[in-house]
């Protein structure tokens, strides 16, 4: 059996080819799983892994990385058109969909895409993925999770694995141990800016200088209100905004921010920009200062 896996969602593929080898290893010992980089293999190598020839009387699990950089390399796989007793799995992300040996392998049935996830494909895969821990998530905690993980696969999944160790697992309870991505975390300095809430500001200043970069923050600071200007001319309603795919970030608190004139946010614009400015002709150990007078100016417009 040959499968060649390609695509751009090395989650699902790796999780493919972990379920495959999960299988083989019921019925063979694992001296007989084989992986192989390209560069460590030649023709030969490939021609007798298709016809089950090698040491070993019994089946192997032969994984191969890039193929299509072996020059021949599908030739040789598909010398017995697709046929082999061996099992064979190719993980490929260079293959010429234009080639012969492509189109042939299409052809044979071998060929299996994974694409990257939307993000409802993500939710309900993240939501079936925690079922196998009982009833220990509510279904908040793990579309918080999702959230807090950016839709990233591996990170979810170490995420439940990570709290399923607790005897349950509420929103709450992912507030507490995973942490917000920056993105989300740097609007939060804005509103909270925008709303004059100096305490707090401050406060969250303080927690997020502990860990996160000064620079990215900065960044994101200053693309988010560019952002915010061109998305709040629209006019549309969170619901809209939400329809419409924008950041989970934007749809926080539009409600401030749409209560902003134009020159507030103008005024906001240029003392980012003038941060950023400092920030870069100054020291590391500055970069928060420079942030913190920022946001501290901003919410005394």
């Amino acid at each position: 059996m040959i499968n060649i896996f390609i695509g751009d969602c090395d989650f699902l593929m790796t999780e493919e080819v972990n379920k495959k080898v999960e299988d083989f290893l019921k019925t063979n010992s694992s001296l007989s799983v084989i992986k192989k980089d390209v560069d460590s293999i030649t023709i030969e190598d490939i021609y007798n892994f298709v016809e089950a020839m090698s040491l070993f009387s019994e089946k192997q699990l032969i994984i191969l990385n890039n193929l299509s950089d072996l020059n021949g390399g599908y030739e040789a796989l598909l010398s017995r058109g697709g046929k082999t007793d061996n099992e064979i799995i190719v993980l490929d992300s260079k293959i010429d969909k234009r080639s012969k040996a492509y189109k042939e392998a299409k052809k044979l049935g071998l060929i299996k895409v994974f694409e990257k996830q939307s993000k409802d494909k993500v939710k309900a895969w993240a939501l079936n993925y925690a079922q196998q821990y009982a009833d220990k998530f509510s279904k908040e905690a793990v579309l918080e999770i999702v959230k807090r993980s950016g839709y990233n696969e591996w990170q979810i999944k170490n995420s439940i694995d990570m709290l399923a160790s607790l005897d349950q697992v509420s929103l709450k309870t992912v507030k507490s141990y995973i942490e917000e991505p920056l993105e989300d975390s740097v609007y939060d300095l804005l509103t909270l800016a925008v709303n004059k809430k100096s305490s707090s500001l401050l406060s969250k200043i303080d927690n997020l200088a502990i860990s996160s970069d000064p620079y990215m923050t900065m960044g994101f600071l200053i693309s988010q209100v560019i952002k915010l200007t061109a998305y709040l001319r629209l006019n549309k309603n969170t619901s809209d905004l939400m329809s419409l795919g924008y950041p989970s970030w934007m749809l926080k608190d539009v409600a401030s921010m749409r209560a902003l004139k134009r020159s507030e946010l103008k005024e906001i614009i240029r003392i980012l920009e003038r941060a950023d400015n400092n920030l870069k002709s100054t020291g590391a150990d500055l970069a928060w200062t420079h942030i913190r007078q920022a946001l501290i100016e901003i919410a005394t417009i």
